[in-house]
Order: C-alpha cells, then structure tokens, then sequence
C-alpha cells in the first residue's frame, strides 16, 4: 500500500525541488505572473514525495519513465471533467501562458473508457488519432462515470486505463501520458472511487503502457485518493450539489486547471 505523507526532512526535500522547478519554468519564460498558475499548491501534487514505498520512508515510488518532451502539444481527453476545467478553467490559456499548446480537448459528458459507446474514451482516442500523433503529451480525464453499473474493481479499471494507455502508446509512443485522478467527496461513492484510484496508480507503474499520474485528489483535498474521506472538504472546491464531483464555479474548475497545468509542466520540466 502506498502511503501519502512525508516525514519533515522529505517535505523539505520535496519543496526545495519544487521551487526549482518553478524557478527554471519562470527563467525560461520570463513570466512573474506564471507563479500564480504554478503555485506552491498545486506543486505539491505533481508527484514529488506525494507517493512514497512504506519500506523506504521518504522515497518516492518508482513509477513508469516518461519519455522525454518531444514538444509542448498538448491533448486532453475526458468526461464531465474535463469539459469543466477546458470551458470554465481555461486550460489552453493556462497551458499557453507557461509555452505549452492543447491542440485538442475532446470530452463526451457521462461517459467512461470502455463503455462501448462512440463516445466512450477509447473511441475517443481513435479518433483523435492525428492530433495525439503531434502531441508531446497527452491526458485522460475519464473515471467518475460508470461502466454498467458502479462497481468496479481495482483490477477492472487497471486493466481499462492500461488498454486505453495501450492505444495512445501504438498511436505516439514517444507522447508522455498522464492520466487525473479522480477528486470527489461525495460519500455513496466514495468506496468505488478509491478503488479506482488505487487501480489507476496500480496501473501507472506498468513499463510497457505506464502514464503518469495527476493527484488531483491530493491537490484538491491532501488526503490518500486510495481511500477517500468524505469528512475531507475544501472551501475553494465546492462539489455541486447533486453528485459531489464537479467544481460550482469557475473558480474552482481554474483551480483544477491549475494542478493539471503544473503537474505536466512539473514532469517536463525535469528532463
């Protein structure tokens, strides 16, 4: 089991190697005001320290090797989600102010990866096929919606973000891959959501078809995604009232387009 915090000396650790990422992003651009989208924040969740192997404190978990940034393209594919952060977010501003470009965000709202519709993810990405061939990363957004029914199990969605991974890798192989984790507080769903979770990070450690992923549930809540706390809230993270997964407003979605921005910015920056 994965454990999600660091003792004092990591967190230190972890900080100092995030303000230097943050300080060559802001060289290399030029752009003062970019601390506001790759804030402290949403640093803490690019993956630094956030994962660790409990018999190795304060070291992160090796997880799968990005390739190294062939350029700043950049593909989103995803839900309900990623509807809100690209409309409301402004997820290409927020890309285009740090040097990077969304080509495409392509979301089907209430769908999944493999739910055998055309608008299902892995349609999906066959038919974003030219756009992910210019891509230098591409992210799934897909997770809160069901297959059939609610209950999946950790393997199950494993085994759906690898094939989905699998079809971006024959398509670019030389794309970093990210995929978001899911970030809700909504407690009938909480259980499925972990398990998801714990899935999607299982998943992420693959060599062949491996992605990075984006703690978006840590950012938003600093708790362990495996294991979702409903009790956790965050006053700037207000889930809507029916199904405790989308932000209110679009304060929150630029929040959530904040932790996307840094976290890719974060894994290129360190090549």
């Amino acid at each position: 089991m994965h454990k999600y915090r660091l003792g004092r000396l990591g967190k230190q650790k972890c900080m100092s190697e995030q303000r230097s990422v943050m300080n060559r992003l802001l060289k290399k651009y030029q752009r003062p005001a970019a601390a506001v989208v790759l804030s402290a924040a949403a640093l803490s969740a690019t993956g630094c320290g956030i994962l660790q192997a409990p018999d190795k404190p304060n070291h992160p978990v090796e997880h799968y090797q990005q390739p190294k940034l062939k350029n700043h393209n950049v593909v989103i594919i995803g839900d309900s989600e990623t509807e809100g952060v690209t409309l409301e977010g402004n997820l290409a501003g927020q890309f285009k102010y740090i040097g990077y470009n969304l080509i495409k965000a392509d979301f089907a709202v209430g769908h999944s990866l493999t739910d055998g519709t055309p608008d299902s993810g892995v349609k999906m990405i066959a038919r974003d096929a030219n756009a992910i061939r210019h891509a230098g990363v591409v992210i799934l957004q897909m997770g809160t919606n069901p297959r059939g029914d609610m209950r999946v199990s950790a393997q199950d969605f494993e085994d759906q973000a690898l094939f989905a991974n699998k079809l971006i890798h024959d398509i670019n192989p030389n794309a970093q891959r990210f995929m978001v984790d899911i970030a809700v507080d909504y407690k009938p769903y909480s259980a499925n959501y972990s398990l998801r979770n714990k899935g999607m990070y299982a998943g992420s450690t693959n060599k062949q078809f491996g992605y990075g992923v984006i703690p978006m549930y840590y950012a938003m809540y600093h708790g362990n995604p495996e294991h979702i706390d409903p009790s956790l809230s965050n006053p700037s993270i207000d889930s809507d009232w029916r199904y405790h997964v989308h932000a209110q407003d679009p304060a929150g979605w630029r929040s959530e387009a904040h932790t996307i921005v840094a976290s890719v910015a974060s894994a290129g920056s360190a090549k």
